[in-house]
């Protein structure tokens, strides 16, 4: 099959964390005798057109400077257009080159499949390119698109307007199922959950923890990710002082960039917690796995803030197939990962007391850490691999090669 992917994310190299679950797929599929196009916005310092590992890759510029293209930075493309007046006015162009950079690709290359990831704004292309070209379309459903869509009638009719035009739409979660079919009744027929994965290969490989562990000689509590407000990383700063009185000498380290930084840096400093909580930015492919196993507890404390929250949880995986005890609140797709008490810990979204007795509790518990290690693990390989998650779209692909009826299914 040729495949042609639309994304508003894609790493911009090997081992960048940007859209690496789309990467991961196309890579897969290209494993298994497929081929893959890849179309996304362009970033300063990439190529407009590489290959990596087998995945053709098209990056089309939407504005001039490159510098002030603002839509296809490291915070995410929503996350853009509430910071910035200048995102807005991008906005219209951006729609516009993607579209027709599909257009080109498709009357050149004929794929015979179009996968658009997020529904808005590749997936209006995606349906916008059936339209034209009478080519099956896939639309996936990653989270923050859709929970903006529950409170704008203008773009839930855009999403019903995408679902007709689409003869399948996957999402990752039971809870994004849920909103799917609330704002989409029509979509019940055409949905299939379908989480993105973890390359286990990867993380489960021993590189060094002592690399992180050198300068720390108590607990490392870890969390990776975007800075945005609904990350609920506030709460996780909140919960410090009472864990830092149970633990004394115990490190909170915060992983990534975005617009809440130097919002969290001034918690940390009112809260005195200098000596306690550390900013690294954002790392190595290495050396992020390098922190994930030398991590006592990975916390991810998202909320659900007007609808924006945890579409699924990647970075729950990759701590649990790095053998990292977790905890996560329970926002969004995250208890379709964690089962309370079984493989991590789930708390109430937003309750930082609660939080920091469940963080006191594991870090103090050696045997129970040891068990959501194991049972965490065990939950990647069995539900989140890669090899399972690429061999479920490799399904769906067929069956919609095949027509309506079989997709459906």
């Amino acid at each position: 099959m040729k495949i042609l992917m639309l994304t508003s994310s894609f790493p911009r190299f090997i081992g960048d964390h940007q859209g690496n679950f789309v990467f991961h797929l196309a890579r897969t599929q290209v494993e298994r005798g497929n081929t893959v196009l890849v179309v996304c916005p362009h970033i300063p310092k990439t190529l407009f057109h590489e290959t990596m590992e087998g995945v053709e890759i098209f990056r089309f510029p939407y504005f001039f400077p490159y510098r002030l293209q603002r839509l296809s930075s490291d915070t995410g493309m929503f996350s853009a257009l509430r910071h910035s007046l200048l995102a807005w006015f991008q906005l219209p162009w951006y729609f516009f080159c993607q579209w027709h950079m599909a257009y080109r690709i498709i009357r050149k290359q004929n794929p015979g499949i179009i996968h658009s990831h997020w529904i808005i704004p590749q997936g209006l292309i995606g349906a916008l390119c059936h339209r034209l070209f009478d080519i099956p379309h896939i639309a996936t459903i990653h989270g923050t698109d859709l929970n903006l869509a529950k409170n704008s009638r203008f773009l839930q009719a855009l999403c019903r307007l995408i679902v007709r035009n689409s003869a399948v739409v996957t999402i990752n979660s039971s809870y994004m199922k849920k909103q799917l079919e609330e704002i989409v009744p029509e979509a019940l027929k055409k949905n299939h959950t379908i989480p993105m994965g973890v390359d286990l290969s990867r993380f489960a490989a021993g590189i060094d923890p002592g690399y992180v562990r050198k300068n720390h000689e108590t607990k490392i509590i870890l969390n990776i990710g975007r800075l945005i407000d609904w990350k609920g990383t506030v709460y996780l700063i909140k919960a410090m002082p009472e864990i830092v009185s149970g633990i004394p000498g115990v490190r909170l380290i915060i992983i990534g960039r975005g617009p809440q930084e130097e919002v969290l840096r001034q918690k940390v400093r009112d809260l005195h917690l200098e000596n306690h909580v550390e900013f690294p930015g954002t790392v190595s492919d290495d050396a992020l796995i390098q922190y994930y196993q030398s991590a006592d507890v990975f916390v991810l404390p998202s909320v659900n803030l007007s609808g924006k929250t945890e579409g699924l949880g990647v970075v729950l995986l990759e701590a649990m197939a790095s053998r990292c005890p977790v905890i996560g609140s329970d926002a969004g797709g995250i208890p379709d990962i964690i089962r309370d008490g079984e493989n991590g810990f789930l708390f109430p979204g937003g309750d930082e007391k609660m939080l920091a007795k469940r963080i006191i509790e594991l870090l103090s518990d050696d045997t129970l850490a040891d068990r959501f290690r194991k049972a965490g693990y065990e939950t990647v390989r069995m539900q989140f691999s890669w090899d399972g998650i690429a061999q479920r779209f490799s399904e769906v692909y067929g069956a919609v090669q095949n027509g309506p009826a079989e997709a459906g299914k």
